[in-house]
């Protein structure tokens, strides 16, 4: 009976960790579920062998991010899978560093290996793999004071913070009948939460006066005009297998549905907003007839006197052809036109998602373009490019006032990547405007407020309409970029160091 309690008290804690694992993964992460399951889950190392922690943990952590994040990756699930346990397998280190270590190092320090190693080994996997930093806690907070760190250390400074006190409380636990040995670690503990909470509080109660304000829109096809669309992209794929390749036919329907865009556009110039900004690759456009289309754009933004930021996608002339032999055809453009009629800029996506947007886009230069309109610095990036906080701090040296960023995804990441896009608005102090097909359309200001809000599952079409504050906000993430990063891979670089020293000392 003592020992089946024992086992009850031990695995439940492993038990618990894969419940809240399961609640902070997916498209509607629960934000307390985000801090508890690394706590539960070290809690669970500590208390068994490590070979034990291995052998039970691994096989559930992959078993229960698949189900949780089911539907949230665009490749096949093989590669899913595959890339599931690898990941699962890396981010199991710092469990195994805080297992072997930790209770070798001075107390004073030794809180901090867990986390610097979480923070390490979470920025290498985001730098080496192509997922840029899907997945990262960070992204399942919403409390807006805390969300405020992130405009000095990105979010690696809220990953540290998540796991920080994972290591804290697993301390506390262990002490907790003689919590006077720790008294100084929890008073450092709670006095850094209360600094990152009023530091929060002081930055949104004290928001820079806009310079300007500015009234935008984003236009984002509804469903229809979404399906008429893919037909035609089908079509193009099909005569890979079919030969038929009915170009004309293709061209007519394409010319319709862009049409469509521009008068949309004008209706919204014509409501007073003074920039409009389709969704990523909101139409079509064959190369020959690019020119003529942009003429077009050009002519309506003279006439109405507005921005647009017409977002298409551009397809070779010969995609059929280059499609066989599995060349890409496809460029993914951005384009910002002015009241006056002149290109300010004219932007490729440069970070591709995985599988066939890879595979058929040609990549961009990997730099941002910026252009001063009468109310300020406008650059603009697509989709996924926003995936990758140090791509975006470009925005912030800019010093821009305002990101366009079209997009496009699908039912089961909506809020997970409008929150990634927000988050890069608060790192660089830029606002930003996000028009969306497919999923959620935002406008948000440089402290990460959302202005305005439209979710294209349940709007249908409906244009996002904002009015947003011209000034970029300086952030200390934007002049230092990823400097967290290098203090938590130095700092746990020591501790792993110094902590095998002592442990190797105390075993001779």
């Amino acid at each position: 009976m003592k020992h089946a309690k024992a086992f009850v008290s031990v695995y439940g804690w492993l038990i618990l960790a894969m419940l809240f694992l399961f609640l902070s993964g997916g498209d509607h992460p629960l934000e307390i579920a985000v801090w508890l399951s690394p706590l539960l889950l070290l809690r669970f190392f500590r208390e068994v062998k490590l070979w034990k922690g291995v052998i039970f943990t691994l096989p559930l952590i992959v078993v229960v991010s698949l189900i949780a994040d089911n539907g949230m990756t665009p490749i096949p699930m093989d590669i899913v899978i595959k890339l599931t346990i690898i990941n699962s397998v890396i981010l199991l280190i710092p469990y195994l560093a805080d297992k072997l270590l930790t209770q070798s190092l001075p107390k004073s320090i030794k809180t901090f290996l867990f986390p610097m190693a979480v923070v390490a080994v979470e920025a290498f996997v985001a730098s080496n793999f192509t997922g840029g930093t899907w997945g990262n806690p960070a992204y399942g907070i919403e409390n807006m004071p805390l969300l405020q760190l992130t405009s000095i250390t990105g979010i690696w400074g809220l990953m540290f913070l998540i796991y920080w006190s994972a290591s804290v409380l697993n301390e506390i636990w262990e002490h907790r009948h003689t919590l006077g040995g720790i008294r100084k670690l929890i008073i450092v503990f709670i006095g850094i939460l209360i600094i990152v909470y009023g530091f929060g509080l002081w930055r949104l109660h004290n928001e820079k006066p806009a310079d300007n304000m500015i009234r935008v829109a984003g236009i984002a096809p509804g469903p229809e005009y979404r399906a008429e669309m893919m037909e035609i992209f089908g079509k193009i794929f099909s005569a890979r297998r079919t030969g038929v390749f009915d170009e004309e036919g293709i061209r007519a329907a394409i010319e319709i549905q862009s049409q469509k865009l521009l008068s949309e556009s004008i209706k919204m110039a014509q409501s007073g907003n003074e920039v409009v900004a389709w969704s990523e690759g909101a139409t079509f456009i064959f190369k020959s007839d690019e020119e003529a289309y942009i003429q077009h754009a050009i002519q309506s933004a003279r006439e109405y006197k507005f921005y647009l930021g017409m977002s298409v996608v551009v397809l070779d002339d010969s995609c059929q052809k280059l499609l066989a032999n599995n060349q890409p055809f496809v460029e993914n453009k951005l384009l910002l036109i002015t009241p006056d009629g002149n290109i300010a800029w004219e932007y490729l996506k440069s970070n591709l998602a995985p599988g066939y947007e890879s595979a058929m886009t040609i990549r961009g230069d990997r730099i941002l373009k910026s252009a001063n309109t009468a109310k300020g610095p406008v650059t603009g990036v697509i989709c996924y490019d926003m995936d990758f906080p140090q791509y975006i701090r470009q925005a912030g040296i800019m010093k821009s006032d305002l990101l366009i960023a079209p997009s496009n995804d699908w039912l089961e990441i909506k809020n997970t990547h409008s929150k990634m896009a927000r988050m890069r608005a608060i790192e660089n102090g830029v606002s930003l405007l996000r028009p969306t097909s497919s999923g959620i359309s935002i406008a948000v200001d440089p402290y990460g407020n959302i202005i305005s809000y439209v979710d294209d599952f349940k709007g249908k079409g409906a244009p996002l309409v904002a009015v947003l504050p011209m000034g970029s906000v300086q952030t200390l993430y934007s002049t230092l970029g990823d400097f967290w990063i290098w203090v938590c891979a130095f700092g746990g670089v020591i501790l792993i160091v110094l902590g095998i020293v002592l442990r190797w000392r105390r075993n001779s």
